[in-house]
């Protein structure tokens, strides 16, 4: 499932989105799915290796133990791919943010400078 949300992302973005950034999220949605699909041949793997314990209680724990192991898992590969930047797209926005703070800083202290041109008598 997460194959095709993924390609449908991908050849079929939002309104406002681009290419980059459904890449992006495209890669998020394939790094997630890959951890889900080795968590549950890790909880095949867990139960067998728990088996001695007796059939109801290494099901129990394998599936929980499978289950943080993939939500951990998953998180991390989502973090590490927004932190790589493989697209770009967290580099832009974060050249946006500052370009509009300083933006908003220079007209800011150019009010502060017309005021105190004003009060002086300086502007004929």
């Amino acid at each position: 499932m997460s194959c095709i949300k993924a390609l449908k992302l991908l050849f079929n973005p939002p309104e406002g989105m681009t290419l980059a950034e459904a890449a992006h999220e495209a890669s998020k949605l394939l790094g997630a799915g890959f951890v889900i699909s080795m968590g549950i041949f890790a909880e095949e793997a867990i139960a067998a290796y728990l088996k001695p314990l007796g059939p109801q209680l290494s099901e129990i724990l394998s599936v929980v133990t499978a289950g943080i192991l993939t939500g951990l898992g998953s998180l991390l590969v989502v973090f590490m791919l927004d932190r790589i930047d493989l697209f770009g797209v967290n580099a832009k926005d974060r050249h946006k943010f500052i370009i509009g703070e300083l933006n908003k800083q220079i007209d800011e202290d150019m009010a502060v400078a017309n005021e105190i041109i004003e009060r002086r008598g300086l502007l004929s």
